[in-house]
């Protein structure tokens, strides 16, 4: 397989190409053919993915606290912000699929792209070593990190809630306004906001955008407390 316009698309060449080709191979490819799939590959990336995103934030975010970094980082490396990088990369033509997974969309599945990337992160490691690999994953990496703290200071709560919530649950908050009282000129209104009927915060407000923002930064403080619990 012909991968030097992948190499050229993620700035990398490989001295070992095979080790690309491993990082793109799907089990379900390697149980048709008999070859070595990307499985080992995705778990030692993810790894690698986590130890140089956390060394970059506690080089790089020095205001933020144990949980802050813990919530920045789930969404940095999450399944849905992977995929979102290996589709702007176009690392789905190049994945070698069985026919089962072809034929059922496989190449813009985000759990395929996302494992892939990782494997990739795995393969320049293995390729080229550290430095190498920490330079290709901040190519990608570093401006996710450097928005989700331009929101966070900016107070941009509803994209902060967003980015969590789909890094947790892959599905985007949903708000409603559950009530609104007082004279037509005066109106307060309500709202809430949560996934899958389950309320992460709620906020008022004297027109529904204003309670939508208030109910965002209720839920965000609400989800960074959750992390900071955890940490």
């Amino acid at each position: 397989m012909d991968l030097s316009e992948l190499q050229n698309k993620i700035k990398y060449h490989f001295n070992n190409p095979r080790l690309l080709e491993q990082a793109l191979t799907h089990s379900s490819h390697a149980n048709e053919t008999g070859g070595s799939d990307n499985e080992r590959m995705e778990f030692f990336g993810d790894s690698l993915l986590g130890m140089v995103v956390n060394e970059y934030l506690y080089r790089n975010l020095t205001g933020y606290g144990e949980g802050d970094l813990s919530i920045l980082k789930s969404v940095v490396v999450s399944m849905q912000t992977l995929g979102k990088i290996s589709r702007g990369i176009g690392l789905g033509e190049y994945c070698l699929l069985g026919r089962g997974e072809e034929l059922s969309g496989g190449r813009n599945r985000v759990s395929i792209l996302a494992n892939a990337f990782e494997a990739l992160v795995a393969a320049v490691y293995l390729d080229g070593g550290l430095e190498k690999c920490r330079e290709f994953v901040l190519r990608y990496l570093a401006t996710e990190i450097e928005k989700f703290d331009r929101e966070t200071r900016g107070g941009e709560y509803k994209g902060l809630l967003q980015e969590i919530v789909q890094s947790e649950y892959g599905l985007k908050p949903v708000y409603k306004v559950v009530s609104a009282s007082g004279a037509e000129h005066s109106k307060i209104f309500r709202s809430q906001v949560g996934v899958n009927g389950v309320a992460f915060g709620e906020g008022k407000g004297l027109s529904k955008k204003e309670a939508e923002k208030m109910a965002a930064k209720n839920g965000w403080e609400f989800m960074l407390a959750k992390h900071r619990n955890k940490a």
